[in-house]
């Protein structure tokens, strides 16, 4: 079994690969919230105090709600956050 030595040119390349991932990981943490807002959602209100505050809404703006279930969902459009391609 042979071993091989990296020279000076492999030894820059190579340098210059992992400075390249750093900076690339260093840009993914910086700009990831903003490329991805959903994965920043802070929930502070509690599901209880949403469906009562919901209903209040609802309520305030003419809607009868006497008769109606309701459920919380929190779901995500991905759709919505892609462009197609113009041609």
């Amino acid at each position: 079994m042979s071993l091989e030595r990296l020279d000076r040119k492999d030894a820059r390349v190579l340098l210059l690969w992992i400075l390249a991932g750093l900076v690339g990981a260093g840009v993914a943490y910086r700009y990831f919230f903003q490329a991805f807002p959903e994965a920043s959602v802070e929930f502070k209100v509690p599901r209880a105090e949403s469906l009562e505050r919901a209903k209040q809404f609802a309520s305030a703006q003419g809607a009868r709600l006497e008769g109606y279930d309701s459920s919380i969902v929190f779901n995500l459009d991905d759709a919505a956050k892609t462009y197609p391609n113009a041609k």
